[in-house]
């Protein structure tokens, strides 16, 4: 989540203000993740977080966490989000500013 939010804020949209401009809410419909290896107290990581897929109202946000100077990956995993509108909680388009800002970040699997 850490990494989603500094993703969010590396476009701008950062989430104190973001949700209120879209007036829409990318909540979690799904999540999965694998743990590969296993990290100890105190291992740096390099988290990498990418979109991997687009759909009309959802979103896939695909991540890995690295052991920091090294090629372990430690888990992999992804979350599909769909965007919900503020008022209602009813499924809505992904809004373009979104789409567009995300763009950026996405490496499609």
């Amino acid at each position: 989540e850490i990494a989603e939010t500094e993703m969010y804020r590396s476009m701008g949209l950062p989430y104190s203000e973001a949700f209120q401009k879209l007036n829409c809410f990318p909540i979690r419909a799904e999540y999965y993740n694998s743990y590969l290896h296993p990290a100890k107290l105190d291992d740096e990581m390099e988290i990498s977080i990418w979109i991997s897929h687009w759909g009309t109202t959802s979103f896939t946000i695909s991540f890995s966490f690295e052991k920091k100077g090294t090629k372990i990956i430690l888990a992999k995993g992804y979350c599909r989000l769909v965007c919900v509108s503020i008022e209602d909680k009813q499924k809505v388009k992904i809004p373009e500013l979104l789409r567009s800002s995300l763009q950026q970040f996405t490496i499609l699997d």
